[in-house]
């Protein structure tokens, strides 16, 4: 029973919200605002700036929806470079 219980308590204890002061220095770095997320998230801007006040700890979904918007936003300038570069190859052999 006392190690079923163990593993249980550490499954528990890995799923721990994002703090809402990592969660405002990730949108800093990012150039990124609560009521850009809110935009973005279709999240109610007032939902937004309700997390870390009174103990409300940030919704579960943001933290992995955050990292994938920002790997996304990452990935699309480095295919807007590639797409440059290979205008320039065309430019540059039509000469």
């Amino acid at each position: 029973m006392g190690f079923k219980w163990l593993l249980s308590y550490n499954k528990i204890k890995r799923l721990q919200f994002m703090e809402f002061q990592e969660l405002k220095k990730k949108l800093s770095e990012n150039n990124l605002t609560l009521k850009k997320l809110s935009a973005l998230s279709g999240v109610s801007y007032n939902t937004c700036t309700k997390w870390g006040k009174d103990n409300r700890p940030v919704s579960d979904w943001v933290e992995s929806w955050l990292s994938m918007y920002i790997e996304n936003q990452r990935l699309k300038k480095i295919e807007d470079m590639i797409i440059n570069i290979c205008k320039e190859q065309t430019l540059n052999t039509e000469k």
